[in-house]
């Protein structure tokens, strides 16, 4: 075979980057394309034997040689050049696999190209320069894809170090963007919501009460000669208090509520569901007591007080920026008059809540001077023909307007924390009358007491209750004392409640449910608390005779009381009507003008003298069904 004489000039710069393993001889048709790949300029390294291609290739892997392509000629020995193929294949793919076969020795070869162990098949015979190109075009174009794919792969690690970038771009963009908000809408010093954020929530409220013609309540709480803290005891301490200060606020409103630093030593309050008069005015009287506990400040007592102004979303304003200046003109109203109070902007207001804070301390006179009393409204059971028990009801003597009902004066004393004192008075007076009621040898009965929300959520109370029991030395294991509480308590803190009842239940109280059947409770707790007594709501008792949805409320409640062992009270009885129809659906025992009216202890103690308060039965109105329902 012709060879060509190749200049330096001829010589080709890519290809002399190249380095090639040839296996084969030099007499064969690769030995002269060997000679043309070499004039090329490529690096060839040409073995006689499998075993010495393999020595080579096991070293290149080894060092940092880099092997192009390995030229293979099946003829040498077939068995060694698979094996040095599956050799490249699994541990040093770099190079690429040419193999050169003649057409008798293709056998087996089509396997191998679909196992991926060769890159290229060549057949021969073929003149050296056309075999030449062949594998200089195979080389080429196995670096060309190489080079590709580490191009892909750079490109990868690029757009992944792009989107780490821009990652971490977007996590410093958005809490500096936290930050910003956190700077504009809150306040740095008490965590509260900045004015910024108040006057923004104040617009969005007062936008959905107006389409909900619902009330907005806007209060602006400010501390009495605060600068004066400031000035003699330095900002630092200054700092500490408005801190304090704002956890008592924040303490007596509920999550709902906005509570914020309005500016200085000015809070700002944002109640949405101000829908009764009085409300606002009971919240800032508990903001004026929080603010008027001392505060210990290096050992010492420091006295603060607070002047609040309050304005009412619609009748005060139609506008966030209005409602929030006359609420600023009722706090400085509020500063200027006396200091340590509350002002509404509107006069309306202000004489509601004048009468309100009137009434308080009335009745903070009234505990005092101990103008409160117990009358006692008989329970009857038509079976029997007699008074099985008794509700204690609180009435208030006022020197001024004679005898008040609860109904007037309840919630003031549930707002003030009245409630509290009183409440455990009537159990220690409730306690005292059935041991006065034992000793003038008059029938045992049971005397039910009424507890309130905060009675019924102190842990304190069994407690208490068992100390006021040993005190007056009445044994409650004869469970002649009975506890009301509403429907609606027994469904606030399922956990709790049960646990309080059991209690309760084990010291010997009898439990009824007041109220019964204004909508609150699931019938399947019923099962699983320990009551006694259901006593069925007024309201159904009313319209018993008139209305047939009363009538088939009132029927499930008997039914359900029998099915569940327990006794049911018809309480607000006050005709003859109410009493037949109440009978005729099974009911037996009843509390109601009809019977008795609530009664002095006096009054009380003479009826129950007189053959156990039959009396009050015998007198009531004359009915077969009274007398027997069965009939």
């Amino acid at each position: 075979m012709s060879q060509r004489n190749y200049s330096k000039s001829d010589l080709n710069p890519v290809a002399q980057q190249f380095e090639l393993l040839v296996l084969g001889s030099e007499g064969t048709q690769i030995g002269l394309a060997v000679k043309t790949l070499e004039a090329h300029g490529y690096h060839v390294q040409c073995e006689a034997s499998a075993a010495k291609a393999d020595k080579f290739i096991r070293a290149a892997m080894a060092g940092s040689r880099t092997l192009h392509a390995v030229l293979l000629e099946i003829a040498i020995d077939r068995s060694q050049i698979v094996e040095l193929l599956k050799l490249l294949h699994q541990h040093y793919p770099r190079p690429a696999r040419i193999v050169l076969a003649r057409p008798d020795e293709l056998q087996g070869l089509e396997e191998l190209l679909n196992d991926g162990l060769i890159d290229k098949l060549l057949l021969q015979p073929c003149s050296d320069k056309k075999l030449a190109q062949l594998i200089e075009d195979t080389v080429r174009l196995h670096e060309a894809v190489l080079l590709n794919v580490e191009l892909i792969k750079k490109v990868d690690d690029l757009q992944k170090e792009v989107d780490a970038a821009n990652s971490n771009l977007d996590k410093r963009v958005k809490e500096k963007a936290e930050e910003l908000i956190k700077l504009i809408y809150y306040d740095e010093l008490t965590g509260l919501a900045s004015s910024a954020l108040l006057k923004d929530r104040l617009s969005h409220a007062i936008k959905s009460a107006a389409r909900d013609s619902r009330k907005v309540a806007l209060f602006l709480v400010g501390l009495d000669r605060f600068k004066y803290i400031n000035d003699s005891l330095g900002q630092d301490i200054g700092d500490q208090v408005l801190r304090d200060i704002s956890e008592r606020i924040s303490k007596c409103v509920r999550s709902s509520d906005t509570v914020s630093r309005f500016g200085g030593d000015v809070f700002g309050l944002l109640v949405t569901d101000a829908e009764r008069v009085e409300d606002p005015g009971f919240l800032a009287h508990r903001i004026l007591e929080a603010v008027a506990v001392p505060l210990k400040i290096q050992g010492q007592d420091l006295f603060l007080t607070a002047s609040i102004g309050i304005s009412i979303f619609p009748s005060d304003a139609d506008g966030a920026n209005l409602l929030l200046a006359n609420a600023e003109t009722a706090m400085r109203q509020a500063k200027l008059q006396a200091r340590n109070q509350f002002r509404y902007y509107s006069g309306e207001f202000n004489q509601i809540a004048s009468r309100r804070l009137s009434l308080e301390a009335e009745l903070r006179r009234a505990i005092n001077k101990k103008e409160f009393e117990l009358y006692y409204q008989p329970r009857v059971d038509v079976s029997s023909q007699c008074v099985i028990g008794a509700e204690s009801l609180l009435r208030w003597q006022h020197p001024d307007r004679g005898i008040l009902l609860p109904g007037g004066f309840l919630s003031v004393l549930e707002e003030t924390g009245l409630i509290q004192p009183l409440g455990y008075w009537v159990l220690e007076e409730s306690m005292q009358a059935l041991q006065r009621w034992q000793a003038q040898s008059l029938p045992l009965i049971r005397l039910a007491v009424n507890l309130s929300a905060r009675q019924f959520h102190d842990r304190q109370l069994p407690d208490r209750i068992q100390q006021i029991a040993d005190n007056v030395k009445l044994d409650l294991m004869q469970q002649r004392l009975e506890l009301e509480i509403t429907e609606s308590l027994l469904m606030e803190d399922i956990t709790s409640t049960r646990a309080m009842l059991q209690r309760l239940h084990e010291m010997g109280f009898k439990i009824a449910i007041d109220d019964f059947g204004t909508g609150y409770s699931a019938l399947n707790y019923l099962i699983t608390f320990p009551l006694d007594h259901l006593k069925i709501d007024k309201s159904f008792v009313d319209k018993i005779h008139t209305n047939d949805d009363a009538k088939a409320i009132v029927e499930a409640i008997v039914s359900l009381s029998y099915s569940l062992h327990l006794n049911v009270i018809a309480e607000g009885v006050e005709t003859r009507e109410q009493l037949i129809a109440l009978q005729s659906l099974g009911c037996k025992q009843f509390q109601g003008y009809l019977f008795a009216k609530p009664m002095p202890e006096q009054q009380f103690v003479s009826l129950m003298s007189d053959r156990g308060g039959a009396s009050i039965v015998e007198m009531a109105p004359e009915d077969r069904l009274l007398r027997d329902p069965g009939r």
